[in-house]
């Protein structure tokens, strides 16, 4: 099974993941060229996924699948944690609207634009 998140603003789906890197291989959380891969617990249930994007920083597209899942429950969880870990719920425009007005952040918006981090 497999669903499409049309995101709203600027992201940069590798580098706002790239956090899963930081330690070195993680091997919970996959991270590779055009693809990631990670499971979601849904009723007591392990259910693996994989995101994989397209498009330019302006027009991604994330397309999440939950292969061998038989029920729209492992892949409706796993969109919904594919959106959250790719900050897809935050204020985008406001953040850079505050940023940009802001002397310490305002010269580092150009390098890091696109990338989101939520929690």
């Amino acid at each position: 099974m497999k669903t499409e998140i049309r995101v709203h603003g600027c992201l940069d789906v590798p580098l706002t993941l790239e956090r899963y890197r930081i330690w070195g291989e993680d091997p919970a959380n996959r991270l590779a060229p055009g693809v990631f891969a990670r499971a979601v617990k849904v009723a007591g249930r392990w259910h693996g996924y994989t995101v994989r994007w397209t498009g330019c920083l302006e027009e991604a597209r994330l397309v999440v699948s939950t292969p061998g899942t038989r029920g729209p429950r492992g892949l409706e969880a796993a969109a919904v944690e594919v959106a959250k870990l790719c900050g897809l719920g935050l204020d985008v425009d406001g953040f850079y609207r505050v940023a940009r007005a802001d002397p310490v952040l305002a010269p580092v918006v150009p390098r890091l634009r696109a990338v989101r981090r939520s929690a």
